[in-house]
């Protein structure tokens, strides 16, 4: 199968080249990284209250956004439907970096780069994360 040629349709072609069956639904992380624990946290409550399992943890993998909220979404891994889904996970997580932040930044460029997603296979826990960077603006 072709994908698009961006980092989500690299990932997913090389799933599939190593015998990832890419029809079957499968649970798939979606990690956001926030740059404080109010913003994670309100951003990991309001999936639970979408239906979605979400959970805060401070891991400081990076060291501007020390706050992982990981987001299961049970799903078929599409390169339409995890970019839809990204969609959704910026369009939450953006108004919550903006009101959590102190004032020293501009409210909205830094919101915009707060972002990353992680998508690995891992065909033995039946299991997908999502992450990538998003450096700029929304697309």
């Amino acid at each position: 199968m072709m994908f698009p040629d961006d980092e989500n349709g690299d990932l997913l072609g090389r799933m599939e080249a190593s015998g990832d069956d890419l029809t079957r639904s499968r649970n798939v992380d979606f990690t956001v990284v926030f740059p404080n624990e109010t913003a994670a946290e309100r951003f990991a409550r309001h999936f639970r209250g979408l239906g979605y399992a979400a959970s805060a943890e401070f891991t400081q993998t990076d060291e501007d956004l020390p706050w992982d909220v990981v987001v299961v979404n049970h799903m078929v891994p599409s390169h339409d439907g995890i970019g839809n889904f990204e969609r959704v996970l910026e369009d939450a997580a953006v108004p919550l970096v903006v009101a959590t932040m102190d004032g020293t930044a501009s409210p909205r460029a830094p919101a915009l780069r707060n972002f990353r997603f992680e998508l690995q296979s891992d065909p033995e826990r039946e299991r997908t994360a999502f992450r990538t960077e998003n450096q700029g603006s929304i697309q």
